[in-house]
């Protein structure tokens, strides 16, 4: 297997806006990888201890990371694609992290088949058998055959490989434990002053632009890769400020972010939502998280008045959280989000999805 060498330096640069959580254990209680996962295999196989075989450098940066599926809906894979080059479809199976297929340039039937609309999810049955899922079904070219999936024609995927793990939660770890920083290229974030002068229709939240905001800076002297907890604890102020009064400890945003702090540690942090609410449980409240895959579902949410979490990827190891609390729509420039960024007290920034940075996955949170 081939060592990450260059690639592998810049993967450990993790700045300060990172936000993910990796397990101590070697083997992972569940099969499932993670987009971080993703993309620290997709680079174990992405390099050589050759220079001049080398696909990836230092300059790389992630153009998409996204996941694949089965006939039954289920993640089957990760399509992850590099700019300026190199790309790798990675087997979700943690005891067993390979690639199934991985090389220069991109996967062009991939790549076609999400160039209209990024979000539509992909079959993938075989690196010859690729469609576009189609209402949440596929169907067979023949009715009356059965549709062989990824599993069929590669059965060794589901196999444990120990060994391979094993190396792979090594190196992985080497990457957690490495605390070099670098600049970062930003996330594609814009200021209000900069976004397009002429018409658009739009909404956002009520009640947004009423909001004292907290930012990573706030508790940088107790914190450190802290921007999870920083949009928990803006969660709970925007619901405090809806009346959920008992969210914010001692009329304190501080004391607050104390708390979650407690609940989601310093990054990386992948997953927010279980924590998050398990402070608006502590505090007596049911918050209901569920995920949202697209531009439509994340305006529908601001439609009916509930923030959304998203973790952005600026580079391979340099990744966000915010929140979104509104959209405009540009009949010439597309739609982009209000955000609260993490770093400004204001909600006069904006985000192009799929522009900037990737998105990586985003959560609507209801309280009611």
């Amino acid at each position: 297997m081939k060592k990450i060498v260059a690639v592998m330096l810049m993967l450990c640069m993790v700045v300060s806006s990172i936000g993910m959580t990796f397990a101590d254990s070697d083997i992972k209680s569940t099969n499932d990888i993670d987009v971080i996962d993703a993309l620290i295999i997709s680079s174990m196989y992405l390099n050589s201890n050759s220079a001049e075989d080398d696909i990836l450098s230092t300059q790389t940066t992630v153009k998409r990371n996204i996941p694949l599926y089965n006939n039954d809906g289920n993640v089957i894979a990760y399509y992850v694609n590099f700019s300026p080059s190199g790309y790798a479809v990675v087997n979700n199976n943690i005891n067993n992290p390979t690639v199934i297929e991985f090389g220069n340039g991109q996967n062009q039937i991939i790549e076609d088949l999400i160039s209209n609309n990024p979000s539509d999810k992909i079959i993938y049955n075989s690196m010859v058998d690729i469609r576009k899922m189609e209402n949440n079904r596929t169907f067979s070219n023949n009715a009356n055959e059965a549709e062989l999936s990824l599993y069929d024609y590669y059965p060794d995927l589901l196999e444990n490989n120990l060994t391979l793990a094993n190396e792979y939660q090594k190196i992985k770890k080497e990457f957690v434990n490495n605390r070099n920083y670098v600049t970062s290229n930003g996330y594609g974030f814009i200021d209000l002053s900069n976004m397009p002068s002429n018409d658009y229709t739009g909404k956002y939240i009520t009640g947004i632009k009423s909001i004292d905001w907290a930012t990573t800076y706030d508790f940088s002297d107790i914190a450190e890769d802290h921007c999870a907890a920083v949009a928990a604890t803006n969660l709970a102020l925007f619901y405090s400020y809806k009346g959920f009064s008992n969210l914010i400890i001692n009329n304190s945003t501080r004391d607050t972010f104390i708390e979650v702090h407690k609940i989601i540690p310093d990054g990386p942090i992948v997953f927010m939502a279980s924590g998050t609410k398990e402070y608006f449980e502590d505090r007596g409240y049911t918050l209901k998280a569920s995920d949202i895959g697209n531009t439509d579902n994340f305006k529908s949410s601001v439609n009916s008045g509930y923030p959304c979490a998203f973790l952005l990827g600026n580079n391979i190891a340099d990744w966000h959280w915010i929140l979104g609390v509104g959209y405009r729509d540009y009949p010439s420039d597309g739609t982009y989000f209000r955000i609260v960024d993490g770093w400004h007290n204001t909600v006069e920034r904006f985000y192009k999805p799929y522009s900037g940075s990737v998105w990586a996955k985003a959560t609507q949170y209801q309280l009611k």
